[in-house]
């Protein structure tokens, strides 16, 4: 047989909820100490650090003053080393050609005078659309000048040869004429060079 209640619905439902309300009111009682027992040790332990946190704001406020003084102080000098940066960049990437000169004329000797030195970058008429690195790293140098003898002015291009610089030396011309109170021998030539 089953057990009947007689207790009136309304009457259990108000007990139950009762019994809710009750166990709710316990357990936020039991969070609330919780909660202020957390609050009381955090405080009891980090209760001198707004100090500490304090001091170590306005120290880190002094040495951001500091810097910033530091870095106004260098400005002038950082400036002035990023110009010297940017004119030695642009010239470092250029050939130094003093050199070359000074082998041109260490080469001569005391009776080879040059007249005319020209350097023209040199493109590759092979290749049907050159290359900027093809056209800015091959250079062909054209050479005019007079030399007392034929004999002179084929030294001098033997020497030009040993040096081993210029990848091809062209003899253009050569002609003997008259210098001076004498003669000498008028020559042009042309010398390649460059990366491979």
């Amino acid at each position: 047989m089953k057990p009947v209640n007689l207790i009136p619905t309304p009457r259990l439902d108000e007990r139950h909820r009762k019994q809710r309300v009750r166990r709710w009111i316990s357990a936020c009682s039991a969070y609330s100490v919780m909660l202020l027992a957390a609050y009381c040790i955090i405080h009891a332990t980090l209760g001198h650090a707004g100090q500490d946190l304090k001091d170590e704001l306005s120290i880190v406020s002094n040495d951001i003053r500091v810097t910033q003084a530091k870095i106004t102080a260098i400005s002038p000098q950082v400036q002035e080393a990023s110009l010297t940066l940017t004119a030695s960049t642009a010239v470092g990437s250029q050939p130094d050609w003093s050199i070359l000169l000074a082998l041109l004329a260490d080469e001569l000797g005391n009776r080879v005078v040059l007249s005319t030195v020209r350097l023209e970058p040199t493109t590759d008429l092979s290749k049907t659309q050159p290359t900027v690195s093809a056209v800015a790293n091959r250079y062909t140098l054209h050479l005019q000048g007079v030399g007392q003898s034929q004999a002179l002015v084929s030294q001098y291009v033997l020497k030009l040869e040993a040096s081993k610089l210029f990848d091809r030396i062209k003899l253009i011309d050569s002609n003997r004429g008259p210098f001076g109170a004498g003669e000498a021998v008028s020559f042009r030539l042309t010398c390649e060079f460059g990366s491979r």
